[in-house]
């Protein structure tokens, strides 16, 4: 099954994000490893990661460098990640 997802340098921006977020809510598939570096990703994208990772807590390794995220977007992800 699919553990890993490298999209570094995709430059799709918060867009890049939509597939991946409904790949981590599917509780069928074992990602563990998601690598959105150099995305041109915002905050939006972000937000919508963020909900993605409620749901499912498989990924162990998230690599956000790189990206547009504001603090507003930093706070999201620590949020999330403290959980």
């Amino acid at each position: 099954s699919l553990t890993t997802v490298d999209l570094t340098g995709n430059g799709q921006g918060d867009c890049a994000v939509i597939g991946i977020a409904i790949g981590i809510r599917n509780n069928k598939v074992n990602l563990t490893t998601v690598n959105l570096r150099c995305n041109r990703l915002g905050d939006e994208g972000t937000e919508i990661l963020c909900q993605a990772l409620q749901l499912n807590c498989s990924i162990v390794t998230l690599d956000l460098r790189s990206n547009e995220i504001t603090e507003n977007g930093a706070e999201l992800l620590a949020k999330i990640l403290r959980r």
